[in-house]
Parts: C-alpha cells; structure tokens; sequence
C-alpha cells in the first residue's frame, strides 16, 4: 500500500515522489481526496494548506507551489488573497473548485476547472 505524507508549513520534503498541494479543501474535498488516494499505486506528498492556520506564510505556499506536480485550489472555499489566486492559476498544473454562478473570470486564465475530486481521478495518477 503506498505511503501518504501529509506535509504543512513550515515543512518541506525533499524525494522523488509525486508531490500535490491541496489549498483550503473544504471538508467534502478532504473526505474525496481520501477515496482517491486508496486507488493511487504510488507514494505522494500531499502538502495542506489551510489559510485559517497559516495565514502568514505565503512564501512557504508559493516555494511549495512551484516545487509540486499539481495545485488544487478549492476557491468556493478559499480566503487567499486574489494576487496569490492569479498567481496560482497562471500554472498549467493548477486544478480548481469554483461551482459559483459565474467563473468566467477564472476561466480566462486556467481551462483545468473541475468540480469535484473524482472527475479528475486519471489526472492524479502521475507517471513518473
């Protein structure tokens, strides 16, 4: 059974394993996440971010960001700043929740919408 390391500021983990960072999941989220990672045949990192307990360290968040294969930002549920929004959805790696009315703002800079975990189960399993 593969091995889960769950990773928050000010940590950082260093091994060639795939890396994720999940940003301010919702509890519905969280709980789809678990399903997926029984499927994976593969260790990961999991990096969490919460912004109600790191509010503080943006820099941790964006070294983070640019060192994972995947960003999934949940931004129904988001309280980041909206420069640290753009900024994630300039990656082409980066994944998002918005099930709001109008996301065509979003969608100008990222075409990866998704609106739940398991729609983007193959997406997660990456070859390496």
């Amino acid at each position: 059974m593969p091995k889960v390391n769950l990773i928050t500021a000010p940590d950082q983990l260093y091994n060639q394993n795939i890396s994720m960072l999940l940003i301010d999941p919702k509890d519905l989220i969280k709980n789809d996440f678990n399903e997926l990672l029984k499927t994976l045949t593969k260790d990961i990192n999991l990096y969490l971010w919460e912004t109600k307990d790191d509010a503080n360290d943006y820099k941790w968040l964006i070294q983070v960001a640019n060192s994972v294969d995947k960003i999934i930002i949940d931004l129904d549920y988001a309280s980041l700043d909206r420069w640290l929004i753009g900024y994630f959805l300039s990656f082409g790696k980066c994944y998002y929740i918005f099930n709001q009315v109008d996301s065509s703002k979003y969608e100008m800079i990222n075409n990866n919408k998704i609106f739940d975990l398991k729609s983007m189960q193959s997406e997660l399993e990456i070859k390496k």
